[in-house]
């Protein structure tokens, strides 16, 4: 991605999220942000709004039970400092703070994080994994693919309002597995869930009708 001209990598680690930048065959330079206890997943950069868009969960032990409480979240945050534009002169705690963030239902995770334009307009659509509360949803590290029987389809626009940030969720859907990646194609929006890839046109993505009604399954 680019940063203030300047071509750079964008590294999430269950640690944070690190920006690297290439100055010799040999030597990096690095830029880290402790994110305590949250884990980036996803980043999407939007250079028009100097920011950058992240899915990351949260895991938090519960004091009174011991159970791992687990919340997903998606977060704007300073594309070159990472961090909320007041919390530069306060403490490194401080530093976590975000622009503006959408917390996620429960078991809910975010997948999926592309910047796309439709209807002459940049959105961010955000693909999301529901777990069961049975556990029998799986996440395969080695290939990189999260295994669940429902998730969500986020259609969102990031908009700035005075020194605020929004995050505006101008419509979702249900989908059948989790979302693996999205894309536009002919002004379509298509989604890669589960086993499958779907189109969907926008001005039907109406939410609290049958998502399968306004999917046309593309054949690969």
């Amino acid at each position: 991605m680019s940063v203030d001209g300047e071509d750079c990598l964008v590294l999430a680690s269950p640690g944070g999220i690190t920006f690297t930048t290439v100055t010799s065959l040999k030597k990096l330079s690095v830029q880290t942000l402790d994110l305590q206890d949250r884990s980036p997943v996803k980043v999407v950069s939007l250079p028009d709004h100097k920011v950058i868009g992240v899915g990351s969960v949260s895991r938090k032990m519960d004091p009174e039970t011991g159970d791992l409480v687990q919340k997903g979240y998606f977060e704007l945050r300073d594309q070159t400092t990472l961090e909320c534009e007041w919390s530069r002169t306060r403490t490194r705690r401080s530093l976590t703070v975000v622009l503006v963030e959408m917390p996620l239902d429960s078991r809910e995770q975010v997948t999926s994080l592309n910047s796309v334009f439709l209807l002459g307009r940049q959105y961010l659509s955000v693909g999301t994994a529901l777990f069961s509360d049975d556990e029998t949803d799986e996440y395969s590290h080695g290939a990189g693919m999260i295994y669940a029987k429902e998730g969500k389809l986020y259609l969102v626009e990031v908009r700035r309002a005075g020194k605020d940030w929004e995050i505006a969720v101008k419509t979702s859907i249900e989908t059948r597995g989790a979302v693996h990646d999205t894309a536009v194609i002919h002004g379509f929006l298509a989604v890669a869930s589960a086993s499958k890839v779907s189109t969907i046109a926008y001005t039907k993505l109406t939410p609290g009708h049958d998502p399968s009604s306004r999917c046309l399954p593309v054949r690969l």
